[in-house]
């Protein structure tokens, strides 16, 4: 972000810089206020690089440990093309994270700290295969969510560092 700002005002002690458009577009994609979608809508007109929107996105994700950011962006999304008919080339990757996260939720739905589940019996709950509780939970693991033991499948208790306002 500060290497994205540019310089306003600068004194022996501090400097200013100004926030680029494409992180006020992220802050206000995240801030849920009001009038955000309808300032979103604005700053899409500026021609944002959304290249370098969606390379911020991957690094909040690492940052934060988790893609639960990301599902508060997509709801924005949505709505500034409910609100405004805007739709942007965010829009795919910014979906993929959020079905991403919600298989994975879906599957620590049904996990507890104590107990630990098998793939089959947490499959049957699902209603899905084998194949896909490996890869929801290959998902969670990979942020420590969720652990394998001798038993089964359990919820690590971790949440990722992002929390909504």
């Amino acid at each position: 972000m500060q290497a994205r700002s540019k310089p306003f005002l600068s004194e022996e002690d501090f400097s200013v810089g100004l926030v680029s458009f494409e992180d006020i577009f992220l802050f206000k994609a995240v801030a849920e206020r009001p009038d955000d979608i309808g300032d979103m809508a604005t700053l899409v007109q500026t021609d944002l690089d959304f290249d370098v929107i969606e390379s911020e996105l991957e690094r909040q994700v690492k940052l934060l440990g988790g893609e639960f950011f990301v599902t508060v962006v997509s709801e924005s999304l949505e709505r500034l093309d409910e609100n405004e008919g805007i739709q942007t080339p965010l829009d795919d990757a910014v979906h993929e994270y959020y079905l991403r996260y919600m298989k994975g939720h879906e599957l620590r739905m049904q996990l507890e700290e104590d107990t630990p589940k098998s793939v089959s019996e947490l499959a049957t709950e699902l209603s899905v295969s084998d194949e896909e509780v490996e890869r929801r939970y290959a998902y969670l693991e990979q942020y420590g969510f969720a652990e394998r033991t001798s038993e089964g499948i359990r919820d690590t208790g971790k949440h990722d560092e992002f929390t909504r306002s």
